[in-house]
């Protein structure tokens, strides 16, 4: 037994029990009455034994009061009964089943086995009476059991059902997922014990834990794997516009994760029964960390249609250890040329559009709605503003919605980066600022809701989007862009910045898409089958594909032998408190209502009282009884 406030047992009830004992005796003193006449008592006093000596009354109402005064001070106390309940231990149970449990063994074999075999064990070594809450880390970590937990032989069956995922989060992740876990499902501020399995090296989180205990199966770090990481598409301009066809590159990136060197070659093939498509490319990849470990292939693939792909990777030697990010499928998309409408002169912005995104330039008689309009030292009305899906400004004359002009001009400003923005992704600034040479810009001032996408060392606009009505997108240049367009060695960055900008206002997507194999985990909750390999559905909107490093890296960690030590982990009861001060009280205030109904009782008088003649109030005289 504890208490929070002792000092209300070991000093405040003593000094309330002297206190009451005090009072008692005041109450039991000698009082002195006023009495016509001594005479009588007198008379009474011959005839009586001498009066007793004065004692401390100890009656049913003393003892009553000095049990109210304890519990009261028992309350104030708060004291604690701690004891130990029955058997019957809390787990909480982290099963790893990521993509490093889906890897196989040199037998073969998936890791699986070996995470699903250690946590069996673990089962098997607790009682009917203990409860487990089951967690899984992937695709996200999620609670397999209900809140209450789970007897040991109900868990088995729910691991039996659990397959490995190819995503996951990191160890970390899953490890704060576990601990929240087990202090959830711990009872009396005692946090269950928190235990997992899993090919990946403890974290050092569960590490410095009393109650945690992290087992590393598997076979260690160094499974060869090879994967293809990532994927993109791009329409090449045609030499000759007026002809109806199209053609495609598709570069996709392939990356070592094993110890030694991989060979093989990278297969692309159509999945439409039409199209006789087939193409591949030798390919020989350095160890994991060293030159040569990351490589890109490039197909090209011409129209007038795309067909959906697949492209995989195909080893010289024995299959690595987790085939299933070695293949990915690509979904055809429909692809249009960008329409551009100019106001004004800008020969060398006209020719960029016209040669890198093979832009179609609208006459002023066609009456199409461009994807983006150009104004060119002028500020658009609304009804030309409208004839286009966005509006570029170059070099703005005067104030236009989100920003004002100002009179002086800006020679040769230093350009800076603005807010973050896939616009200007990737732009590296030196010393002197980014490399775009600006000869001379127009002094824009943000003065409404406009993003800055390059500014100078002041603070000024030179580059920004903003909305206009109905969702369209504006962007505006403080300069006409022109003779700087021209220098090869130049123009990247300001050529990369208007290709993109384009593209975005046209919606223009690449011509295949492909969906990470991990948003589809997540959105359903559940890992891929067993047996699942990239595929294309009739009529998909996306391919997919693994497209993970992480995933792919294989995080293995070193093996440690043997199971983590119960009996420390798991004792065989579980600590469990009960306050007194509500009892205390309770009690307390039942004596008091009891001494409170015994006083209104009325007393019968001890024995027959002795008549007393009246005395006749001849003289005043005191007496003390």
């Amino acid at each position: 037994m504890t208490f929070a406030h002792a000092w209300a047992l070991y000093a405040l009830f003593p000094l309330a029990l002297a206190a009451l004992v005090l009072l008692q005796l005041y109450r039991a003193r000698r009082r002195e009455l006023v009495a016509g006449s001594l005479m009588l008592w007198q008379r009474v006093a011959s005839q009586t034994a001498a009066p007793p000596r004065r004692t401390l009354p100890l009656d049913l109402a003393f003892w009553l009061q000095v049990l109210i005064l304890f519990l009261l001070c028992l309350a104030l106390a708060d004291g604690a009964w701690t004891a130990t309940s029955a058997p019957g231990r809390r787990v909480a149970l982290l099963v790893d089943n990521g993509p490093s449990a889906r890897a196989r063994k040199g037998d073969g074999r998936p890791v699986w086995t070996d995470v699903a075999s250690a946590a069996r064990e673990i089962l098997e070594r607790l009682g009917p009476d203990d409860r487990v809450a089951l967690l899984a880390s992937a695709p996200l970590p999620r609670l397999l059991s209900p809140e209450e937990g789970l007897a040991p032989a109900d868990v088995r069956a729910k691991l039996d059902a659990l397959a490995p995922a190819l995503s996951s989060p990191d160890a970390d992740e899953c490890a704060r997922a576990l601990l929240e876990e087990a202090r959830v499902f711990g009872v009396a501020g005692t946090p269950a014990a928190a235990l997992a399995c899993s090919p990946r090296a403890a974290p050092a989180l569960v590490q410095s834990l009393a109650h945690a205990a992290w087992r590393t199966v598997g076979p260690g770090p160094g499974l060869p794997n090879v994967a293809l990481t990532a994927v993109g598409s791009e329409v090449v301009p045609s030499a000759a516009p007026a002809e109806k066809t199209a053609e495609a590159e598709v570069l996709v990136q392939v990356r070592n994760f094993g110890p030694v060197e991989a060979a093989g070659r990278v297969r692309l093939e159509s999945l439409d029964p039409r199209r006789d498509l087939r193409d591949e490319r030798a390919l020989k990849l350095g160890a994991a960390g060293a030159p040569g470990a990351i490589a890109g292939v490039a197909f090209r693939v011409t129209g007038p249609e795309f067909p959906p792909l697949r492209l995989a990777w195909h080893p010289d030697g024995a299959p690595d250890a987790l085939p299933e990010d070695d293949a990915l499928t690509a979904a055809p998309r429909p692809v249009t040329r960008p329409s551009v409408r100019f106001f004004g002169e800008a020969p060398e912005v006209a020719a960029l559009f016209e040669h890198g995104l093979h832009a179609e330039r609208l006459k002023p008689g066609d009456a199409r709605v461009a994807d983006l309009a150009v104004f060119v030292d002028r500020v658009p009305a609304e009804s030309a503003e409208e004839a286009a899906r966005a509006v570029l400004l170059l070099a703005p004359p005067a104030a236009y919605g989100a920003f004002e002009v100002g009179e002086e001009l800006l020679k040769r400003p230093k350009v800076l980066a603005g807010d973050p923005d896939e616009l200007t992704r990737g732009f590296e600034a030196g010393a002197q600022g980014l490399d775009l040479p600006i000869a001379e810009a127009r002094s824009l001032q943000p003065v409404g809701d406009v993003k800055p996408l390059l500014r100078d060392a002041s603070g000024r606009l030179l580059a920004g989007r903003f909305r206009l009505a109905g969702a369209r997108m504006g962007y505006v240049l403080a300069w006409a862009p022109g003779e700087e367009l021209r220098k090869r060695e130049q123009h990247l960055p300001l050529a990369a910045l208007l290709i993109r900008l384009l593209r975005e206002a046209q919606g223009a997507r690449e011509p295949y898409a492909v969906e990470p194999l991990a948003a589809r985990e997540r959105a359903g909750g559940t890992p891929s089958a067993a047996d699942w390999s990239a595929g294309l559905e009739p009529g998909a909107a996306a391919g997919v594909g693994v497209l993970d490093p992480s995933a792919s890296a294989l995080a293995l960690g070193e093996p440690v032998s043997g199971a983590p030590d119960l009996a420390a982990l798991l004792p065989e009861g579980r600590p469990e408190t009960a306050l007194l001060w509500p009892y205390a009280a309770a009690l307390a205030l039942l004596a008091l209502l009891f001494e409170l109904l015994r006083e209104r009782r009325p007393q019968e008088p001890a024995g027959s009282a002795v008549p007393l003649p009246r005395a006749e109030p001849a003289r005043r005289e005191t007496a003390s009884v």
